[in-house]
């Protein structure tokens, strides 16, 4: 009687075991309309900062240069909270790239993704809108991919975070809207119909 193969052995045991800890990930993720938080708040102080952004370019020659890309004018928004779940973090500033209108004793919502990548370990996952994102990328020989199946955890608010889309408010009318739409996870085509880019 042959011996059985403890390799194979092993390797569906592990495949199995695998299998098991994504189904319990994939479970307790979230989709990324359940990631962005409204955070309704009044300023107490706003800042006003322009850096100049760099990017690199491969030159065959002189090999990698650095270009400017211009100046990025940036908001930092120190806030006092409204309405917000201390539970959830500490959030104390809030950038937002642009100098949209907004000024000392303002009231604003603010909404904000707090979506943490989680890696799963079946290569062979399909895309789930709004859930299940696959990233593929080539070998360095350029004859095969590999595909990376990730989700989406909620994580708590940082001391500082970016806004995806600004409310100026008036009481609970909405004055003006601003959005930073490069900060949108994900394809933009996702968001589309999302009331985040809407007037």
């Amino acid at each position: 009687m042959p011996k059985p193969d403890l390799s194979k052995l092993l390797f569906h045991d592990a495949h199995k075991q695998f299998a098991k800890e994504d189904e319990k990930i994939i479970r307790q993720a979230k989709k990324l309309d359940d990631l962005v938080i409204p955070v309704l708040c009044k300023i107490k102080g706003v800042l006003g900062v322009t850096s100049e952004g760099t990017d690199y370019v491969d030159q065959y020659v002189l090999g990698t240069k650095s270009i400017s890309t211009g100046y990025h004018p940036e908001f930092q928004l120190h806030i006092d909270y409204v309405d917000f779940p201390q539970d959830k973090g500490k959030l104390e500033i809030i950038k937002f790239q642009g100098w949209p209108p907004i000024f000392n004793g303002d009231m604003i919502r603010a909404y904000i993704f707090v979506g943490e990548k989680k890696t799963l370990h079946n290569s062979e996952h399909k895309e789930r809108k709004g859930l299940i994102f696959v990233k593929h990328e080539g070998s360095s020989s350029g004859f095969s991919t590999f595909s990376t199946p990730y989700v989406y955890f909620q994580r708590a608010f940082k001391k500082e975070e970016e806004a995806l889309r600004i409310e100026k408010l008036a009481g609970n009318k909405v004055l003006a809207a601003y959005l930073n739409q490069d900060l949108f996870p994900e394809n933009s085509q996702y968001w589309q119909k999302s009331k985040l880019v809407l007037p």
